[in-house]
Order: structure tokens, then sequence, then C-alpha cells
């Protein structure tokens, strides 16, 4: 999709410049992603990729006033990152309940963030049961989103790492795997 073009013809400018950083991220150019994110939320994805806590957790707070529930999650993240999961785990546990608000995102999205959140609270089974809903029913992006923030967990001081690695690694498996099938 040519976005500028979409932009043109009275398409959302916020939601183009959304799909462009998104673009960029998946493409590894953190450069450019960082360069075209021109709100709190989209600085922030950018620096939990990169591993740039303190300017995520800055992102985060400042997109907290906008949107509590996508500014906790970023946050949770981040502070995971620097701090810890035990650190995190007030975050954690506090998104899990504002998450199970029927109103509070689409069901593809439910999956993957419950998924995150049990596995930053190290709720192996819980977490076992959403990745099989995820791995099972969902699209490429919400893959592909998962394997991040549980990259960004498996490399947090205080997780299982032992036993996160190869929940990990099963979500990178078939996010790979259906990015070669759709490359094919």
């Amino acid at each position: 999709m040519d976005l500028e073009r979409y932009v043109t013809l009275g398409g959302d400018p916020d939601w183009a410049n959304r799909q462009l950083v998104y673009l960029h991220q998946l493409g590894g150019r953190f450069d450019q992603a960082l360069a075209e994110a021109d709100t709190a939320d989209t600085r922030c994805a950018v620096h939990l990729l990169t591993g740039n806590w303190s300017l995520a957790r800055r992102a985060a707070e400042e997109e907290l006033a906008t949107d509590k529930l996508w500014g906790l999650w970023h946050l949770a993240l981040a502070v995971s990152g620097e701090e810890g999961t035990t650190a995190a785990r007030p975050l954690w546990a506090r998104l899990a309940h504002e998450a199970r608000r029927p109103d509070a995102y689409s069901p593809q999205v439910h999956a993957y963030m419950e998924a995150a959140i049990s596995a930053a609270l190290q709720a192996w089974s819980e977490l076992d049961t959403w990745l099989h809903r995820v791995l099972t029913s969902y699209d490429w992006p919400y893959k592909a989103s998962l394997a991040d923030c549980l990259d960004i967990l498996l490399h947090s001081p205080g997780i299982d790492r032992a036993r996160l690695a190869p929940r990990l690694a099963r979500v990178v498996a078939a996010r790979d795997a259906m990015r070669a099938r759709y490359a094919e």
C-alpha cells in the first residue's frame, strides 16, 4: 500500500504513520522507524525493540496520559527490560486487571496480550493456553508482536529463561513459517 497516496485520498494520517513505523521495525530499520515515530506509543515501541529502556519508559509514561491500557503495557515491558520482572510485577498485575475489561481490545490482541502477561507473571500453564490460541488462530502480525514481547521478557532480569525460551522458540517458529509461506 502506498501510504502517502492513502493519506492524499483522505485516509487517517495517524494510522498511516503507525503503519510506516511498524514496517520500518519489521525490516529492522530502527533508525528510520524512530525518525518517523511522532507519537509516544510509536517511539516507545521502537525504544523497546532496541533495548533503550529509559527512553522507552519515558515514552510509556507519556503515553499513559492518553491511553491507559497501552501506556501500561509499554511501561510494564520497559520496566521488565530495565529492572526485571520482579520490579515490573505490580504493573503486569495491574495490566492483567485492566486488560480483562470486555471493551479493552479485539480478540486477537487479547490473546497475545494475555500470553505476554502470563509470561511476565511466569504463569506457565496459562501461557501455554494463550500460546495455543495465538499459534493456531491468528495472523502473522500477532505472532510477530508476541515474539518481540517474549524476547524482551526472555532477556529481563528475574525471568525463568529455561521455561520461557522453548515457548518463545515455538512462537518464533510459527512466525517464521508463516512468513516463509507468504514469501514463496
